[in-house]
């Protein structure tokens, strides 16, 4: 049974997703309303529809950058490129900002809008500047969903940019992978969150250490545990070692709290957030005072 005392008053979403519908936007706002929850970050499902493979809908299929004026379609299955990439997510994420700006004013709410991007220098560029001009003051950084990019972001080779900055990471694949996106990490000076804890590259963590402007979210806790950790072979016993593992490797001041909704569930995430066996002003660190700092940092 939680203390009531332990219980955080104030959260901020710092990883969330809004599904690329009516029915998804209305999910999204109902579902952090109902869990008090009444400001955070947004993006879109990058899964959309236009990045499937026209043979077969199985096939892994991501975006390539073939030069740095062209980003294409390719189905790694079928070894084959078809389609032009470069603003695949621009209606997507133009519907989410005017409805999110929206339903912001509805509700009284402040969510904020991120762009969806690929892992292209020319995309983030191009997205960036279409959006700074068409939607001025209405987003507020870019998700880059390494999950859908053939190419590292080491092999970007500068980026004109300091906006805030969300980024993918996983270990199966070397695209997702945070030692291959080492060197733009370093070279950055904007604000960078690494998602889901940076799945625990324990030496790029360490060399990241110092760089006051990486931060990391914690999405989505419990389903990173149950998918990965819970096993013989796991250093980790219950998903609130997670969070302990990662306030060993860079404090309580860099982590964000994140439900990573609708692929994780926004109330078993916050009751974790509750139970940690830490202080209450650690607490409200991870569950929105980092976030502040993230979106303002200079």
């Amino acid at each position: 049974m939680l203390n009531c005392e332990n219980v955080v008053q104030k959260i901020f979403d710092a990883h969330s997703h809004c599904s690329n519908n009516k029915k998804g936007i209305l999910d999204f706002f109902s579902s952090h309303i109902n869990n008090n929850i009444f400001t955070g970050i947004v993006m879109i499902n990058p899964f959309v529809e236009e990045i499937k493979c026209h043979k077969d809908k199985s096939h892994y299929v991501c975006i390539k950058s073939i030069s740095k004026d062209n980003d294409m379609l390719y189905c790694t299955n079928c070894n084959k490129t078809y389609g032009a990439a470069n603003t695949i997510f621009r209606d997507y994420n133009a519907n989410l900002i005017e409805q999110v700006n929206i339903f912001n004013a509805k509700y009284n709410t402040k969510f904020y809008p991120f762009l969806n991007v690929a892992s292209s220098q020319r995309m983030m560029i191009d997205e960036f500047n279409f959006f700074k001009d068409e939607y001025k003051k209405k987003f507020w950084g870019i998700k880059i969903y390494t999950g859908l990019s053939y190419n590292i972001l080491d092999e970007i080779d500068s980026l004109d940019l300091t906006c805030p900055l969300i980024i993918h990471t996983a270990m199966r694949y070397g695209n997702q992978q945070p030692k291959n996106m080492l060197r733009f990490l370093l070279k950055y000076k904007g604000p960078i969150l690494l998602a889901h804890f940076a799945r625990f590259d324990l030496q790029t963590i360490q060399i990241l250490k110092s760089k006051n402007n990486i931060f990391y979210d914690s999405s989505p806790a419990t389903l990173l545990y149950e998918t990965f950790y819970a096993n013989e072979k796991s250093s980790f016993s219950c998903v609130e070692e997670l969070y302990y593992k990662i306030f060993d490797l860079v404090g309580c001041n860099k982590v964000l709290w994140g439900s990573d909704f609708p692929f994780g569930n926004i109330r078993q995430e916050l009751t974790i957030l509750n139970q940690l066996n830490i202080s209450n002003s650690e607490r409200n660190l991870i569950a929105w005072e980092n976030s502040k700092r993230f979106l303002n940092y200079l």
